[in-house]
């Protein structure tokens, strides 16, 4: 499960974080909620490109919220949240926290590339 802030209605709203959701349909942050983090950023950011994981690794740190499959998000959805995270707070360092970002040679390449 996640939560966003809706943009029409201007309230939290829960989605199941399910089988048939694709990783594009969660909407690019706020920009308010960005401006109302930067204080406490200092200008670094988290993202992710993907949920999910394949393996059963015994030393995971997530066992209990992993999914088995991979959802990625396009590589457009992510220079878009990219680009809207640095556009509206001064951003000095971003980084991808997923983990299994370089799993797939071609996306990272693709990701690399634009």
């Amino acid at each position: 499960m996640f939560a966003h802030r809706d943009a029409c209605q201007g309230i939290g709203r829960q989605f199941d974080d399910g089988h048939n959701r694709v990783a594009d349909d969660i909407p690019l942050p706020d920009e308010k909620l960005l401006r109302k983090l930067h204080p406490a950023s200092a200008g670094q950011f988290n993202i992710l490109t993907g949920r999910g994981c394949p393996f059963e690794c015994s030393f995971c740190l997530h066992p209990d919220q992993r999914e088995p499959r991979i959802r990625y998000h396009s590589i457009n959805y992510v220079i878009e949240l990219i680009k809207r995270i640095s556009g509206v707070v001064p951003t000095r360092q971003m980084f991808i926290i997923d983990d299994v970002f370089t799993l797939n040679k071609k996306r990272v390449l693709e990701f690399c590339e634009k």
